[in-house]
């Protein structure tokens, strides 16, 4: 019996015909059914990231003409540890190359403030991947 309901079910779309549009409609349909299966797990794994313990907020306050391949740039702010409320100030300087494009510069200044902040709070052993950086 399987196999006469799959000739007769075969022998069927043999003879449906489709349009191109309602094909692309109908292929459009599977993948908006398919996209969320696959994004799902991505989504999911988001959910399980552990919030910061403590939050650093700097600005630039100058720009200094370095060595001849950098540029030093000053920055001023503070790191906030979320468990005790305790503020400390971060004033620091670095050199970058004057080539970064904006994001790695932008990288760049997130890695030097998580590294600064993670110092300043030696003392409470934060580690630097659970410190957030704001920039304005």
């Amino acid at each position: 019996m399987g196999d006469q309901f799959t000739e007769n079910l075969t022998n069927a779309f043999r003879t449906v015909t489709v349009s191109r549009k309602r094909a692309l409609q109908l292929i459009g349909g599977a993948m908006a059914v398919a996209a969320p299966a696959r994004i799902a797990p991505s989504a999911e794994a988001g959910k399980h990231r552990q919030p910061p313990l403590a939050v650093a907020s700097v600005v630039l306050v100058d720009v200094l003409p370095g060595s001849t391949n950098t540029i030093t740039w000053v920055f001023q702010g503070v790191v906030v540890h979320k468990e005790s409320g305790d503020q400390i100030r971060l004033d620091s300087s670095f050199g970058v190359s004057p080539t970064l494009t904006t994001d790695q510069a932008r990288q760049k200044i997130v890695e030097v403030v998580r590294e600064r902040a993670a110092a300043a709070l030696a003392t409470r052993n934060v580690p630097r991947d659970r410190i957030a950086v704001t920039l304005p």
